[in-house]
Formats: structure tokens, sequence, C-alpha cells
């Protein structure tokens, strides 16, 4: 069995963009075994981020693998700094779980 695994900080299954979730569950239909890292936090979420204890939680969403990993929340896409931070942390996070799972 093939392995994907989606790289996505601001796409994610429930709120803001949901594509690259969309791209996955066709793929899971298809055969293939698919990981999402998407952030618990982005500005697309409309202040709602998902509420994870950590730095990072996993589920299974319509046979996705979802790894959501912990987001700086900061609060509005004009927030330049905090917003540059928030993809650097999302970076090495993701970088570092993913070699684990």
């Amino acid at each position: 069995m093939k392995r994907i695994c989606y790289f996505a900080c601001y796409d994610s299954p429930d709120a803001g963009s949901s594509r690259t979730f969309t791209f996955a569950k066709e793929l899971v239909r298809k055969g293939y075994k698919v990981t999402m890292i998407t952030s618990s936090y982005n500005h697309l979420m409309g202040g709602k981020g998902k509420k994870i204890n950590g730095l990072f939680f996993k589920e299974n969403l319509k046979g996705v693998d979802v790894l959501w990993i912990y987001g700086l929340n900061y609060k509005s896409n004009e927030n330049t700094y905090l917003r540059f931070i928030h993809m650097i942390q999302y970076s090495l996070l993701a970088f570092f779980i993913s070699i684990f799972f």
C-alpha cells in the first residue's frame, strides 16, 4: 500500500480551506494510506482553533489520519510577526513529528 503525507498548515478538515482533506479522502477511497499534517490554528478558522493538549493530536477522519500540530494563535492575519513565527513553528514541529508517524 502506498503512503502519502500532506503538509497543509492552512488547510484543515473542518475550517477554512478543506481542499487538501477532500483530495486525501479521494486517495483513501482509491486505496492509499494518507496522513495529513495541519495546524490546530490558522487565520482561516475565524478565531476558533482545534483544542489540543500538548504539541499534537492524532485522529482518523473518514479514513484520513490527521495530525493536528499545535499552532500559535495570532488572532488575525494582520499580525505579520506572529504569523511568521507560527509558520516557522509549524514547519519545525511538523518536520520532527512526521519523522515518528
